[in-house]
């Protein structure tokens, strides 16, 4: 590597090159004061993910799949870090963790009551992101939640999330 750049191990195994001082040196750094200006540079994964990776660890390898594949993404495209919340409703929520969980329905009772509590407070939350994460929770969550072998369950466990889809049309 030459001094411009450093090699980033990631929690899932994957080691990605990342410019020195760049946002994605600043997310897996560990020493913050090698950075430039000695201030850490917060990272969040937007309001979705952010509940995801505090209140659903399930969810954690899957969020760290989707930032490697950001950075390594940046990294090849010479662009910007962006983690879109679209993916991140679909690779890190719906497919891994909450079809597979409903499908265990009733024995994961306690597990779908957690990522309802989620996709509702995600989706009802005031943050800049509004627009893209509803729309990625109604395109990608909502949707699925309305097919008939998951909406008795949404009833069941969650009466308050099924009236907000029944609102908003998901």
């Amino acid at each position: 590597m030459t001094e411009h750049w450093r090699r980033v191990d990631l929690p899932n195994g994957t080691s990605v090159p990342v410019r020195r001082n760049s946002p994605a040196d600043a997310a897996f750094s560990h020493d913050v004061t090698a950075l430039g200006s000695g201030v850490p540079m917060s990272w969040s994964l937007g309001t979705l993910g952010d509940l995801m990776w505090m209140r659903l660890p399930e969810t954690r390898p899957f969020l760290a799949e989707r930032i490697a594949r950001a950075v390594q993404d940046a990294i090849d495209q010479d662009d910007e870090l962006i983690l879109l919340v679209g993916p991140v409703a679909a690779d890190a929520l719906w497919h891994p963790v909450m079809r597979p969980a409903l499908d265990s329905y009733p024995n994961t009772k306690d597990r779908v009551a957690a990522q309802f509590l989620v996709v509702g407070e995600a989706y009802l939350a005031d943050h800049p992101d509004w627009d893209a994460r509803r729309g990625a929770l109604e395109n990608y969550v909502f949707s699925n939640l309305q097919e008939p072998e998951y909406r008795h369950i949404v009833e069941e466990v969650d009466p308050a999330l099924a009236s907000l889809i029944e609102a908003v049309g998901g």
